[in-house]
């Protein structure tokens, strides 16, 4: 979203601004499109209790195979809240390859297991999928 686009940019206000602006439309609904970019923007700001909070909303049918961007935000979540437990309940269910959250969840496994061979073969494949912020994302998880 452009919030989040603006909060890595380090322009905070510009991201408020286009929040308030996205919460005054009060849409409902479309769970799929809206959580992850609500997960993306508490990623970008560091913000853990958000994180958590939108995690411990989801449920079984927010997971769905089609709305692949809803996985992969929740295990980039997992990610940044250091809850292993939870990367190792849900992400081998998206070890699918040639599927976009294929290294979402070979790079939440890598994290949670410590697994640097992981975290490469993540990073190649962002890099095959031309997911460039991505892959340089996981190879900061590598240093």
């Amino acid at each position: 979203s452009a919030a989040t686009a603006s909060t890595y940019i380090g322009e905070t206000a510009e991201a408020g601004r286009l929040e308030a602006k996205a919460d005054a439309l009060g849409m409902e609904g479309y769970r799929q499109w809206l959580v992850p970019a609500r997960l993306r923007l508490a990623l970008a700001r560091d913000d853990l209790d958000e994180l958590r909070r939108l995690v411990d909303t989801l449920g079984p049918e927010d997971l769905e195979p089609w709305a692949y961007e809803m996985p992969a935000a929740l295990l980039d979540a997992l990610i940044a809240l250091g809850d292993r437990g939870s990367i190792e309940d849900e992400a081998p269910k998206w070890v699918r390859p040639k599927t976009y959250v294929e290294p979402f969840a070979l790079r939440a496994l890598g994290f949670a297991r410590a697994d640097e061979s992981m975290l490469a073969d993540a990073a190649r494949v962002f890099d095959g999928m031309e997911l460039d912020w991505f892959a340089e994302e996981t190879r900061k998880l590598l240093a």
